[in-house]
């Protein structure tokens, strides 16, 4: 029994001894110098309905433990097909251009987390980028939400991916297209009420007949 436990202990710390390292090269948004740190773009519940011109919401989430002391430039960024009109971040209940967000900044701890608001005048894929780069230019921690805005929704991009058969359309196209289904439809009643009326023709044709042998 005692034999058996000590296999067990021993294997368990061969584990463990293999499966830390691995986890700090590899795992998201942590490095050999910055293990212990994230940073994100909060991506649940960013999809929806979406008014054209009008600000919509981002949550940020900052984990710093890992990298406690560093001196680092702090950036927020939204680029794609089209130039956004505004970008703010939350501060203390009150909104602030984005310009006082990005700055050099010294880590002294587990920052708050953060809320920005975009607005998007135009319709287009869109990455949002988050991120802590060091003296030297390199990133320290960073990451990105994709999403897409097209009919009055904002999608997040990978999901939209997914489903390469539904490509982007204009509005004008989708239009047609309703318009082509509803001619078909049309068409498709039109050939079956004139086939329910040749089937009433035809059994009237049939009882005369009778009739007449009779």
């Amino acid at each position: 029994m005692n034999k058996k436990l000590i296999s067990i202990v021993t294997i368990m710390a061969m584990l463990v001894v293999m499966i830390i390292p691995a986890w700090a090269d590899g795992g998201d948004n942590t490095g050999d110098d910055n293990f212990g740190a994230a940073i994100y773009v909060k991506k649940d519940g960013v999809e929806g309905a979406y008014t054209l011109g009008t600000a919509k919401e981002f949550k940020l989430e900052f984990w710093a433990s890992g990298i406690v002391g560093k001196q680092v430039v702090r950036t927020v960024s939204v680029t794609g097909d089209n130039q956004v009109s505004s970008i703010e971040y939350k501060d203390g209940g009150e909104w602030y251009d984005i310009s006082g967000f990005n700055k050099e900044m010294t880590i002294a701890g587990n920052d708050l987390d953060r809320t920005i608001r975009v607005v998007f005048d135009k319709e287009g894929r869109y990455t949002i980028s988050y991120g802590l780069v060091n003296t030297e230019g390199q990133d320290v921690v960073k990451d990105q939400l994709n999403i897409e805005i097209e009919l009055r929704q904002l999608h997040r991009q990978w999901q939209r991916q997914l489903q390469p058969q539904q490509q982007k359309q204009p509005h004008q196209q989708w239009q047609k297209q309703l318009q082509l289904q509803q001619q078909r439809q049309q068409h498709q009643w039109q050939q079956k009420q004139l086939h329910l009326q040749q089937q009433r023709q035809l059994q009237l044709q049939q009882q005369r007949q009778q009739h007449q042998q009779q």
